[in-house]
């Protein structure tokens, strides 16, 4: 499984447009073979910070992606940042849930 994340931040004159136009890459993105899921959250402190985030199935799939003409349209949204964007790529080994949680407390 592979996580895409960036963060930007927004100007305050041009926050809303920048939103709209997130919005506008959610249902695309979510409809590509692979993309497990895509979605954008705002700090609460901070309403000028984004950030965007992808789960993809395979590399191969956010590789297809990246090669694709949507991803032009992503890569303006880095363009909208007021100061350098912060643009990630992790790849996961491993997932664990509840169960992790029970394990730890279980130790101590």
């Amino acid at each position: 499984m592979i996580y895409a994340s960036l963060r930007v931040v927004l100007s305050p004159e041009n926050r809303e447009e920048s939103l709209r136009f997130v919005r506008s890459l959610l249902g695309p993105t979510s409809a590509v073979p692979g993309c497990i899921h895509c979605g954008f959250y705002t700090d609460a402190q901070n309403e000028s910070l984004l950030f965007y985030v992808e789960e993809w199935q395979t590399e191969e799939d956010l590789r297809r992606h990246i090669r694709s003409d949507d991803y032009r349209k992503f890569l303006a949204l880095i363009d909208l940042s007021s100061e350098p964007p912060d643009l990630k790529f992790h790849r996961v080994s491993e997932t664990l849930g509840m169960e992790y949680v029970s394990h730890v407390r279980s130790l101590a």
